[in-house]
């Protein structure tokens, strides 16, 4: 899901992310990121940290993430939380 924050952040609505393709998403200003092994790793339960580029209202921002797969009771993956932290501002 994504929260109000996210929104106000890319200045969009929840439906656009909902329905739109992550991988195009953040390839767009990263094409050297390898988004299989992220997402395996995810699915075995492993986090991961990435440090991104994005464009909002062409706009170059610099966001750190985190990636946090939570798991059930049995230890399987079954949502996967993402922290995002704006840095812009730290870099310039």
């Amino acid at each position: 899901d994504v929260n109000a924050q996210f929104e106000q952040f890319f200045q969009s609505e929840k439906k656009k992310f909902r329905h739109s393709n992550y991988r195009e998403f953040m390839l767009e200003n990263n094409p050297d990121l390898d988004f299989e092994t992220l997402w395996r790793n995810l699915r075995y339960g492993i986090k991961q940290e990435l440090n991104l580029k994005v464009t909002v209202n062409n706009e170059e921002l610099f966001l750190i993430q985190h990636f946090l797969p939570l798991k059930d009771q049995k230890g399987r993956v079954k949502e996967i939380k993402i922290l995002a932290f704006n840095l812009t501002n730290n870099l310039q």
